[in-house]
């Protein structure tokens, strides 16, 4: 099932679409003229000493769903395949399953944990291979400062990008579709006008702009939008990185 993604642009890769965009393997995109700095995979770790991607599925809420996030070596790159099970039974037909960066207990804070990407145009996600169901990428830009009665972080405001793999080159809405040669996906470029806001998944009206100087938490999120999907997911993401996109 495709639901359409909002204000995306993005774009496909060798074998499964044509086009003539090449992605080097340095940070810097000369024939798109487009740089980035990987943020996860690529040249990065997915998970280090100090930040983890955890769980934050829908078992919080009495839920059944569950997600995972395994680093991967995808022909020596730091590749990342994000899966698990969306289930909607037992909420009624609501139900999420993501993983979420999160500061390893005893090294720092989460809200020490901070990227300043001001400096650039928006998020690549770098797909190598996805099925067809429809992910976001979350992000916050602040954490409630404390927590729950029962010790559970409260909820907040967070940015969202919705996207799926279109299944032939095109725009969804601002998503452009580019060749990767780097990688056996597809390219998503996501601007930062394209992160919505959002409090549990509902559109928040009338809220101040993202700041991108003060990211605190990334997110990779497989929802159900009401009884729209459910069941098995499976993306395997080579990089998320910042980048600068060309005119």
């Amino acid at each position: 099932m495709h639901l359409q993604a909002p204000l995306l642009r993005i774009s496909a890769a060798i074998g499964w679409f044509t086009s003539t965009t090449k992605l080097p393997a340095s940070t810097s995109m000369e024939s798109s003229k487009l740089e980035v700095q990987y943020l996860f995979g690529g040249s990065q770790p997915w998970n280090t000493s100090t930040l983890v991607w955890a769980a934050v599925d829908d078992r919080v809420r009495g839920g059944s769903s569950q997600s995972y996030l395994e680093p991967l070596n995808h022909n020596g790159k730091q590749s990342a395949k994000f899966y698990g099970v969306l289930d909607t039974t037992t909420l009624g037909g609501a139900g999420f399953a993501s993983r979420s960066t999160r500061a390893v207990s005893g090294t720092h804070s989460s809200d020490e944990t901070t990227w300043d990407l001001s400096s650039y145009d928006g998020l690549s996600l770098a797909i190598n291979s996805a099925d067809d169901k429809t992910y976001t990428l979350t992000l916050k830009d602040e954490l409630p400062r404390d927590k729950r009665s029962d010790g559970r972080e409260r909820s907040g405001i967070s940015w969202e990008a919705v996207f799926n793999v279109p299944a032939t080159e095109g725009d969804q809405e601002g998503m452009s579709v580019k060749q990767s040669n780097e990688t056996t996906g597809i390219i998503v470029e996501i601007p930062w006008a394209s992160f919505k806001a959002t409090y549990r998944g509902r559109d928040v009206p009338d809220v101040k702009p993202l700041e991108t100087k003060t990211i605190h938490a990334f997110s990779l999120l497989m929802r159900s939008f009401f009884e729209k999907q459910d069941g098995e997911f499976e993306l395997i993401v080579d990089y998320i990185a910042a980048s600068r996109f060309a005119e």
